[in-house]
């Protein structure tokens, strides 16, 4: 019984076992005595050693690198980073040092959110290599924000910024550059707690009433609303004039306001501590 297995494919790859069986032939003498040796088509080598023009974040990861590696004199980071953090909802706080250590986290942090435990981290390191592993990854990730990757690396470079006292908060919101209090948002805020107009037991009677009475209980209600609009805007000064501090106070208020102090300061001491907060990094960012 005769059985045709076939040919058996050939392992590892065609193009490597022509180009070897074609440099062997060159020393082999032929089988039919010609001296015609086949000649084998270059085909063109694709390097992975050297990044292309067209690859930027290669490109990118070769900078930071660079960088950390000959410690400049001098570099470019960017023309206001107050105002480039000032993009994002959220930056984090200088309490600790950036712990995120897997490959992963680093190619996909996001680096406002993190700022202030990055920028401690660069600050207390100074092995090249390690931060070389460390902003590396960061340079390569599809939302790295260069100029911020390269802040980063000058604060583990430059005498003057490892410095710069760092504000103590643990995040900051919303952050603007020299954003501070503005009476309008002030009287805005506390106008829900103003205190309403008492009810007359005429209102009920209404339809009853003559002329005289609508308009002398319309001049009430009126000369009320009137007082509280005034007494609102004169707790908004007040307020206003405490700035900068952490918290205001309303203790060295002498006369009554037809306003719920207690409850309007609960909701403005929320947003008065955001822009506190906020004005001690932006002091901190004008000194980088």
């Amino acid at each position: 019984m005769n059985v045709d297995f076939g040919v058996l494919p050939p392992a590892g790859d065609p193009h490597l076992h022509d180009r070897a069986r074609l440099r062997r032939q060159i020393y082999e003498r032929s089988y039919d005595n010609s001296t015609d040796i086949p000649k084998a088509v270059d085909c063109k080598y694709l390097s992975r050693d050297a990044p292309a023009s067209s690859n930027q974040r290669h490109l990118q990861v070769l900078e930071i690198v660079n960088f950390l590696r000959t410690w400049p004199q001098k570099a470019t980071t960017t023309q206001c980073l107050a105002q480039q953090l000032s993009q994002n909802i959220l930056i984090g706080g200088f309490q600790e040092s950036c712990e995120k250590t897997a490959l992963n986290d680093r190619l996909g942090i996001d680096i406002a959110a993190n700022w202030g435990s990055l920028v401690k981290s660069c600050r207390e390191q100074q092995t090249p290599f390690t931060l070389m592993f460390m902003l590396a990854p960061m340079s390569y990730g599809s939302k790295a924000d260069m100029s911020l990757v390269k802040t980063l690396a000058a604060f583990t470079v430059y005498e003057e910024l490892k410095a710069v006292e760092l504000p103590a908060w643990v995040e900051y919101r919303d952050f603007q550059p020299n954003q501070v209090p503005q009476l309008d948002n002030l009287i805005q805020v506390l106008g829900p707690f103003k205190t309403p107009a008492p009810k007359d037991d005429g209102d009920e009677l209404k339809s009853f009433a003559s002329a005289k009475q609508l308009r002398r209980m319309r001049d009430q209600k009126a000369a009320w609303d009137h007082k509280a609009d005034n007494d609102c805007a004169f707790l908004a000064k007040f307020l206003l004039a405490q700035w900068p501090c952490i918290e205001p106070g309303v203790t060295d208020i002498s006369k009554p306001l037809l306003v719920d102090i207690e409850a309007a300061l609960g909701v403005v001491r929320v947003e008065w501590k955001r822009l506190y907060r906020n004005k001690d990094l932006c002091a901190h960012l004008s000194t980088v």
